[in-house]
């Protein structure tokens, strides 16, 4: 969690953050204390480059620790001085507009967007914490599946056994496939299937079937709000479903046995009054 908060986040973050810091320093210095208002010999002078790097490099830092300079606004053109004194025109709209801006953007947007970029990051991380859990587990059971049982230096002679039997079955394999391709029957609409490969399938999507709410039930917890959402609502309408199938079985059921039932109690009726009847003719006919 912390490598993705690291290089996912805060290394662009903070190269957006650089840019934008430097970039407004240079137009802040240019504005404040512009060469084309500063004489030739200050521009000559041996400590001119090095207080515009200081004043260049440390103006955004006390811009966002909320600390302001002071500059004075010079009385003429030329009478400015790094750092204290600065253009008339442009100190007063350094202090009335752009210290303003500046906070805006960096101290309210740029840090509350850097805190929801990790807030984001750390809920899709915890949501999907059980899955790279099982990844990072599936990895180390595979890596103790292929480590030697034998400690060094004795470790050699099963890595070249494990190498041979490598071999040999890539080899198996291989004769296998040449064999299953001279009648390849899966490929068929499924007409040739072998009657094993058929009760294969049968018990399979049974159990599939039997199973499938409990399947979409274990992707909840590896998955975004909205996708937990999703299959929480495709989970419920399964469940309902195969509650519903059941309850429609049962009746199906109750009503074939009413229907046997019915069908008996019916023809026992008419076996009685076929007797009845039966009865009445020979009553008739002895009279």
């Amino acid at each position: 969690m912390m490598r993705s908060l690291l290089l996912k986040d805060l290394l662009p973050f903070a190269a957006i953050t650089i840019v934008i810091f430097y970039s407004s320093s240079v137009f802040f210095f240019n504005l404040l204390f512009s060469t084309v208002t500063a004489t030739a010999s200050e521009r000559e002078s041996e400590g001119y480059a090095t207080s515009v790097f200081l004043q260049v490099f440390t103006l955004p830092f006390t811009l966002f620790l909320d600390n302001p300079p002071d500059y004075t606004e010079s009385g003429g053109g030329t009478d400015q001085e790094i750092g204290s004194v600065g253009n008339k025109t442009g100190v007063s709209a350094f202090k009335n507009f752009f210290v303003f801006v500046f906070l805006i953007v960096v101290n309210i947007v740029m840090v509350n967007l850097l805190i929801a970029l990790f807030s984001l990051r750390v809920s899709t991380m915890v949501s999907r914490a059980r899955c790279i859990w099982r990844r990072k587990y599936f990895h180390l059971m595979q890596e103790f599946q292929h480590a030697s049982p034998v400690p060094p230096p004795f470790s050699f002679i099963y890595y070249i056994l494990a190498f041979s039997r490598e071999v040999n079955t890539r080899k198996c394999k291989e004769r296998q496939k040449a064999k299953s391709q001279e009648k390849e029957w899966w490929k068929s609409d499924g007409s040739s299937y072998p009657e094993d490969y058929l009760k294969f399938l049968r018990i399979q999507a049974s159990c599939f079937s039997r199973n499938r709410a409990n399947f979409l039930q274990q992707l909840e917890e590896n998955q975004p709000d909205f996708d937990a959402l999703k299959a929480f609502t495709r989970n419920s309408l399964a469940q309902m479903r195969d509650k519903l199938g059941e309850t429609m079985d049962k009746q199906e059921e109750k009503l074939e046995g009413m229907n046997d039932s019915l069908r008996s109690a019916m023809l026992d009726r008419m076996n009685s009054l076929e007797s009845k009847v039966d009865q009445l003719v020979q009553l008739i006919s002895k009279s």
